[in-house]
């Protein structure tokens, strides 16, 4: 029970989080309500605020069923079908909530249409030189470079654990090509104030530095604590959450900061004609335009940043992240197929095997020391790296007693038999505990 209420206490904030974002869109920023651009003496129009306050309210209604329809989720208690309902619930809060910012937007462009405020061209959207403004310098590489440093410290004294501390030093070079190259130095023009353009991008660009600075940081702290930490695993799960929910709130207040200022910067009259870019941003999410040689553009709002589907790689990469909220779905069955995997334990005159599906662990018994037979896990047992499900234990873990040790075993079949040889130490057994039984009276 509490590995699945754990499990969906992970994912239930998402659901709050997107309808959050998406609501704060129906705040006037850039002269922008869900992705429709409206002129500041129309904003303030009884229709456009029926509209508004319709779609406030229908995200809202959706997010309290998606929570609630997730509450029964954690009493199913069959692994594989939990699993399911997870990955199936996931991929409903992904798209759900933007069904109702569709339909406004759609709605607001529409009114937009009839009352005459649509343009009927929008124009050339003209790129800024940052370097033209004095009070911004692109962050030194040097600043991503510190972190990479000390995200590679604990393989000087966990070694084992190298290919998780080799990833999330990757994570911090991927930040820093993310910072450097998907900003785009595009205009952030609402009318025809370049000053104004230039102040928004500054303070666009400033916050996106701090982000990935910050995000490179956190893979940092999180080799740290999974080096550290590693033998208690309940400090190291309290760690890791806690650094996790720093980081999802630095997130999540860098970006409403800078909504927040967005509209305090374009508050009040426009200074001469409007940019308009509605008819180039699909449901005012997707961004379509064959004049743009960008693949990667910048959100219209806020600190986002997403792709040009003109562009066949535009068109490719949202393709890809299509398939992979749709593969979620296999990820249910596909770790219930792990769990229910056979496990076998035999022993031979010259071998004690292992087995897990097709994959094989061979000890020569000239090289067991000790052979003990255990009808409990060890105390303090925590993975390393490997797998840890309901019925299955599998990889590298790490004991209070034993130190390293590894493990292939489903952890609700014991006994479980302790092998020990000069070099390592292994913790097996079979599904069926009359071959691990028959297994130790061999080895004896």
């Amino acid at each position: 029970m509490i590995m699945r209420l754990i499990l969906w206490l992970s994912v239930l904030w998402i659901a709050p989080l997107v309808s959050g974002v998406l609501v704060n869109d129906a705040k006037f920023k850039k002269n922008l309500a869900v992705g429709v651009t409206i002129p500041p003496e129309f904003q303030a129009d009884p229709d456009v605020a029926v509209r508004l306050a319709r779609f406030r309210r229908q995200e809202w209604t959706l997010c309290i069923i998606l929570v609630l329809a997730a509450v029964p989720c954690v009493f199913v208690r069959a692994f594989g079908l939990n699993m399911t309902l997870w990955s199936v619930w996931l991929l409903l809060v992904c798209v759900l909530p933007y069904v109702p910012y569709a339909r406004c937007n759609l709605a607001l462009k529409r009114l937009k249409t009839e009352r005459g405020w649509r343009r009927e061209s929008a124009p050339h959207t003209e790129a800024i030189d940052l370097s033209a403004i004095p009070s911004y310098r692109w962050l030194s590489p040097w600043l991503f470079a510190l972190p990479l440093a000390v995200s590679l410290l604990p393989l000087l004294w966990s070694a084992e654990n190298w290919i998780v501390l080799l990833t999330d030093a990757g994570c911090v070079v991927l930040f820093w090509l993310c910072y450097r190259f998907c900003y785009r130095k595009k205009s952030e023009r609402v009318d025809e104030n370049a000053e104004l353009a230039k102040v928004l991008s500054q303070v666009r660009l400033h916050r996106w530095g701090r982000l990935w600075l910050v995000s490179a940081w956190v893979m940092a702290a999180l080799n740290l604590v999974f080096s550290l930490a590693a033998p208690d695993s309940t400090f190291a799960l309290c760690a890791l959450g806690a650094l996790m929910l720093l980081h999802i709130a630095y997130l999540l207040y860098t970006e409403f900061r800078l909504r927040a200022l967005q509209a305090k910067l374009t508050a009040g009259d426009p200074t001469g004609t409007l940019v308009d870019e509605d008819d180039h941003w699909i449901f005012g999410q997707f961004y379509y335009n064959p004049d743009d040689r960008h693949l990667i553009v910048n959100a219209r709002t806020g600190l986002n940043t997403t792709v040009n589907l003109a562009r066949p790689a535009g068109r490719i990469f949202m393709g890809f992240a299509a398939l992979c909220l749709l593969g979620m779905l296999a990820i249910g069955p596909w770790m219930s197929s792990l769990d229910t995997r056979p496990v076998t334990l035999t022993a031979t005159e010259t071998e004690l095997i292992s087995t897990y599906g097709t994959k094989e662990t061979r000890i020569p018994c000239a090289e067991i020391t000790e052979v003990t037979l255990l009808e409990e896990l060890p105390d303090g047992l925590s993975r390393t790296n490997g797998t840890s499900m309901e019925h299955l234990a599998r990889g590298r873990y790490f004991s209070r007693t034993y130190g390293g040790i590894d493990l292939c075993l489903d952890p609700a079949e014991p006994p479980f038999l302790l092998v020990q040889t000069e070099e390592r130490t292994y913790l097996l057994a079979s599904r069926d505990p009359e071959q691990t039984w028959a297994a130790y009276h061999a080895l004896q």
